[in-house]
């Protein structure tokens, strides 16, 4: 007959992890004895706003548990992309910051490494930590950091977001228009050479947001 023998010592029951004035924990999911069975698996978890570095479990075996105790981490911040983003030239962009412990840290955003600041295009709040870019182009397009600095130390999360040149169906139609000139001009916010000129608008969304144009007869005018 086999019987199962203490051969496990864990004296730990809750594990705190240093710094942090002890507010990460890591802990057993049951009371542990000062030896335990062999075959009794234990599970470790931590605080809220920390992950687990590490395996979550750990088994009592004839030679001692399977593996050794983890560590709990700050849980990196978590980075959401707006779903109703287009991705594509003039539109708008957003991004949200979360940070999942109870903490206020500071909360500052990269393009491809470099810092971000707000312009007339880029707006950033805070309480929701947020990025809204508008009137994208295809320049826009890198990977976009929210870095969360807690107690002295960076946690990063980022994505890459693509700014698309045109839609598949997004073209010129030379026999309405002369889109090379519809674009020097400056025209490209009149919806008809949009409609015409798609393509080449789209790849200059840098143009003035005020300027309009108005056809009249066989000529274009300012509004």
């Amino acid at each position: 007959m086999y019987f199962l023998q203490y051969v496990c010592i864990y004296p730990l029951i809750c594990y705190s992890q240093q710094p942090y004035n002890g507010s990460r924990k890591l802990m057993a999911d049951n009371i542990l004895k000062n030896r335990t069975k062999e075959s009794s698996v234990i599970h470790f978890y931590c605080s809220e706003g920390y992950a687990l570095e590490g395996e979550s479990s750990s088994e009592c075996t004839s030679q001692g548990w399977t593996n050794t105790v983890p560590k709990c981490v700050m849980a990196s911040p978590i980075l959401t992309l707006d779903a109703n983003n287009t991705y594509m030239p003039g539109s708008s962009i957003a991004m949200t910051c979360a940070i999942p412990a109870k903490l206020k840290p500071t909360i500052t955003w990269t393009k491809d490494k470099t810092p971000l600041l707000a312009t007339d295009r880029l707006e950033i709040t805070i309480e929701p930590h947020t990025l809204v870019l508008s009137n994208v182009t295809v320049e826009d397009s890198g990977t976009y950091s929210c870095i969360a600095k807690i107690f002295g130390n960076d946690h990063v999360n980022e994505k890459r977001v693509i700014i698309e040149s045109h839609k598949a169906d997004c073209i010129d139609n030379k026999y309405f228009a002369n889109c090379q000139l519809i674009v020097r001009a400056n025209y490209c916010y009149h919806r008809y050479y949009q409609k015409f000129c798609c393509k080449s608008c789209s790849e200059n969304e840098k143009l003035p947001k005020e300027v309009q144009v108005d056809p009249i007869g066989d000529g274009i005018r300012k509004l």
